[in-house]
């Protein structure tokens, strides 16, 4: 059956949320830490391979290009500049290790806040799938 693209997004983005919050509580590296980044990963990759092929299809052919392009520039820079800031958390006195996952989950709600408002991916119904 087919999910869509909308509902995968707020799916991927409230696991990710979970486990993050799950990743905070862990004290020691074990079962729940294990768990926490096999949930990561599941939500990450359900996340990743989604957004290009929409921007791609809500473009044009004049300005593909340009969309492609934001959306992987934006996306390195995101990759620079956000280990940079964590860093300066991580090497800080106050927060160190403890903020890493915190902060994630901070930084998860807006975008599981922003999916419901995705107009674009979701599933189509075809006039042959309404008759079975």
């Amino acid at each position: 059956e087919k999910c869509g693209r909308k509902r995968t997004l707020l799916l991927s983005y409230a696991i990710m949320l979970f486990a993050f919050l799950l990743a905070a509580t862990t004290k020691n590296f074990g079962f729940v830490a294990v768990l926490s980044l096999l949930l990561i990963g599941i939500g990450w990759s359900m996340e990743s391979v989604l957004p290009l092929p929409m921007l791609v299809e809500m473009s044009n052919s004049g300005t593909v290009g340009i969309v492609t392009s934001v959306y992987t520039d934006s996306c390195k820079l995101g990759r620079v500049i956000g280990p940079f800031f964590m860093g300066l958390l991580l090497d800080s006195k106050r927060f160190g290790y403890r903020a890493l996952y915190p902060t994630a989950a901070v930084f998860m709600v807006p975008a599981l806040l922003s999916a419901p408002f995705i107009r674009h991916g979701n599933v189509q119904t075809t006039e042959g799938e309404k008759d079975e």
